[in-house]
């Protein structure tokens, strides 16, 4: 709506969603309530106080101002941020899985505030001025966390964890841990979380300590501090990341106003990042993807193209693929699912064949075990010829290609890291063939090497704080020998032959397959993140129908496959049309 005021005096049930413009006033009266099914966008006044009973939306967002007075605000699938301001006595209610983020200033309230589930922030990394008035009180399956103000109580009966990444959350009044709730507090090898109570604290429950990955040493870590004392402790202590500290110990002291976690010992303690893996599983996926575009060029250079002096040969493969790549050495597998496509001109000059390709793939990359991901989009071109020596046909291609990278690592409710950067590659292959006519068959043993580099450049990732890393560059080298041979056939009459063709191969990995790369902590520590290998032994096998329905026209349905003989299987379909110009 735009400015002005609006009443509502009904229960509204329309279906889409509710603005509140600049300038602009809803107000709800009597019985009024708005439809419970989609959010407020408030960046005017959402005034409550004159209903006699509260409103319920999907969720809020906006920088307005919303007027409870004694009535409540429920929201029941709350997500996104409100950088408005909250006043009034009345309840405000919070469900759903989301996370909502409130980042103004509503010292003006003066109720209570209930997270069911999911998670409510007072005030971001960017926001630590942000202030909830009134109480807060944290259902089981909810989390409050935050780098701003809670001015009045807090009782936790599910999760508190101060700041998001590593910051101090305030709370005005009174601190009451339940005795099934948790403290969640993040430590750096150079400060920690800290929940400043400027009334009491009363505790019990577990204090979840989640180490970031750095170099330790002996130091002490204010984790809750209080003005008016501490009562009671934590009944067990969790710690992430640290699962042993080496000659560090570390202890929980209770004094009169605080809590302070201590790291003892002059050895230093070393906290390895975990989730690493991913970063390998994106090269190694580039890697055959390369290789997988180099064997289809060199499979058309050593094949009989229909093109001729006068009359090119356009070509297009559309091709998806899955393949499952296994776990080595006590490192995660992953599995990547690649769809794209690769276009072509053949064109004929005297005896010689020679070409040029443009393509584009999409892969996304994702650990199972790990629950990491990541995704490559790649742009690449490529040059190919070849000739006939006699009954043998030979060819070469050499290409190239830009890749933009992205992955993600989960930790939770304390968020996802995640880092994009670039990629390069290059590839160069030849390869032979002999095609032999038996009777009506013909069989094409075959014989090459392909040749594939990959680079991803160095990243740093954001969105977890200390859990973020920095990303050295990755190099990846294939060398490739391989043989294959087809037996094809053709059916049906002159015009519009149906050809058929069962091919198998294999191809070996010459070169080093351990994969690894370095990455740095947030204090600069380095630290050396493997992934599994490189597969060693590529088995193939595949078939194909080509139909002609036009005389200049071909069209293939082809299925491929790598058998699981050294940690990769991959199942592959592919779409090629060719037309002779």
């Amino acid at each position: 709506m735009a400015a002005g005021t609006e009443t509502l005096t009904g229960v509204n049930s329309y279906s889409g969603a509710t603005a509140i413009a600049s300038g602009a006033t809803l107000a709800l009266s009597g019985a009024g309530k708005l439809t419970t099914t989609t959010g407020i966008a408030n960046d005017g006044t959402l005034d409550l106080s004159s209903a006699t009973a509260g409103t319920t939306a999907a969720t809020i967002t906006g920088s307005g101002s919303v007027k409870l007075g004694a009535q409540s605000l429920t929201l029941t699938n709350a997500s996104g941020t409100f950088a408005g301001a909250l006043s009034g006595t009345g309840a405000f209610v919070k469900h759903g899985s989301g996370s909502l983020i409130l980042t103004g200033n509503s010292a003006a309230y003066s109720g209570t505030t209930e997270v069911t589930e999911g998670m409510l922030e007072v005030g971001d990394i960017a926001t630590p001025t942000a202030k909830l008035g009134g109480n807060v009180l944290v259902d089981v399956a909810g989390t409050l966390r935050g780098h701003g103000e809670v001015m009045g109580n807090v009782t936790n009966n599910g999760r508190v964890a101060p700041g998001g990444s590593i910051g101090v959350l305030t709370v005005g009044g009174n601190y009451t841990q339940g005795a099934n709730a948790a403290l969640s507090i993040e430590v750096s090898p150079t400060a920690a979380s800290e929940l400043v109570v400027q009334g009491s604290a009363t505790l019990s429950g577990v204090l979840a300590i989640t180490y970031d990955p750095g170099t330790y040493s002996a130091k002490s870590y204010t984790l809750v501090s209080t003005s008016k004392g501490i009562n009671g402790t934590f009944s067990s202590v969790s710690r992430t990341g640290a699962e042993y500290i080496g000659t560090l110990t570390s202890s929980l002291a209770y004094g009169a106003n605080d809590v302070t976690l201590t790291l003892a010992d002059s050895a230093p303690l070393v906290v390895a990042p975990t989730q690493t893996s991913i970063y390998t599983a994106l090269g190694t996926s580039a890697i055959l993807g390369v290789q997988s575009q180099n064997a289809a060029l060199l499979d058309r250079v050593v094949r009989i193209s229909p093109a001729t002096s006068g009359s090119p040969y356009g070509w297009i493969t559309a091709t998806g693929s899955h393949t499952n790549v296994g776990g080595t050495n006590g490192e995660p597998g992953f599995q990547t699912n690649r769809y794209g496509f690769l276009a072509g001109l053949d064109s004929k000059y005297g005896a010689y064949l020679t070409g040029i390709a443009l393509g584009y793939d999409h892969a996304d990359i994702g650990e199972s075990v790990t629950g990491d991901s990541g995704t490559t989009d790649t742009l690449r071109a490529a040059f190919y010829g070849g000739r006939a020596f006699g009954p043998v046909i030979v060819g070469a291609t050499p290409g190239g290609g830009l890749d933009f990278l992205s992955q993600k690592r989960p930790f939770g409710a304390k968020g996802t890291a995640e880092g994009d950067h670039i990629g390069q590659e290059f590839d160069v292959g030849g390869a032979a063939s002999l095609p032999m006519t038996l009777g009506s068959v013909t069989v094409t043993p075959r014989i090459g090497l392909r040749y594939a580099y990959f680079h991803a450049n160095g990243f740093g990732e954001s969105g977890v704080g200390g859990q973020d890393l920095t990303v050295g560059s990755d190099n990846v080298h294939s060398l490739q020998p391989y043989v294959d041979v087809a037996i094809s056939k053709s059916f049906g009459d002159a015009l519009k032959p149906v050809d058929a063709e069962l091919r198998v191969g294999y191809a070996h990995e010459l070169l080093e397959a351990g994969r690894a790369i370095s990455v740095g902590a947030q204090d600069g520590t380095l630290f050396t993140a493997p992934g599994t290998s490189l597969p060693r032994g590529y088995l193939t096998a595949g078939a194909s129908v080509t139909m002609h329905p036009l005389k200049n026209l071909s069209v293939s349905l082809n299925y491929d496959g790598i058998v699981n003989t050294t940690h990769v299987s991959e199942q592959r379909a592919s779409v090629h049309v060719g037309y002779q110009f």
